[in-house]
């Protein structure tokens, strides 16, 4: 049994998580192959980008939503839907180029970090809650980074 995300399912999360970004709404469904396997169980998880000013005054936006697997092919997947850049903040934290330790002490894009540090209890109380047998980190852009980091 294949128990890889299709590439049509894994780009459809990568650009449906957009749609989150300022609402916990998306725009429109997923195509139908992510509907026979998945259903949405957090539709959005708010993080922080962008500058000190907006760390400071915690101003946050949708990042990532979270989906678990509902057919026998994908029983106990969960996938964390990333997104990337949308926003002025999201390439102000492209901008910040500085390397900083992260996951395993390895040497990561300081500002993707800081991003990812927003996140990190939010995914971590996800996982201790649902406990999958497999996580799917999907993302395109800052949120492919972000997927590396949480997927580490």
């Amino acid at each position: 049994m294949n128990e890889t995300l299709s590439p049509t399912i894994a780009a459809d999360v990568a650009a449906r998580v957009y749609d989150i970004r300022k609402s916990d709404d998306f725009g429109i469904a997923f195509n139908r192959e992510f509907q026979n396997h998945f259903e949405i169980t957090n539709k959005r998880m708010d993080g922080i980008s962008g500058g000190i000013v907006n760390q400071i005054l915690n101003r946050s936006s949708g990042f990532a939503f979270t989906a678990q697997g509902k057919s026998s092919q994908f029983k106990q997947h969960h996938i964390f839907g990333i997104r990337g850049s949308k926003s002025l903040a999201d390439w102000l934290t492209n901008g910040n180029v500085a390397t900083v330790c992260g996951p395993r002490n390895l040497e990561v894009h300081s500002g993707i970090q800081k991003v990812f540090s927003s996140l990190q209890d939010g995914f971590n109380k996800y996982l201790v809650q649902h406990n999958p047998k497999c996580l799917h980190c999907v993302g395109h852009s800052l949120g492919g980074a972000i997927a590396e980091l949480t997927a580490i």
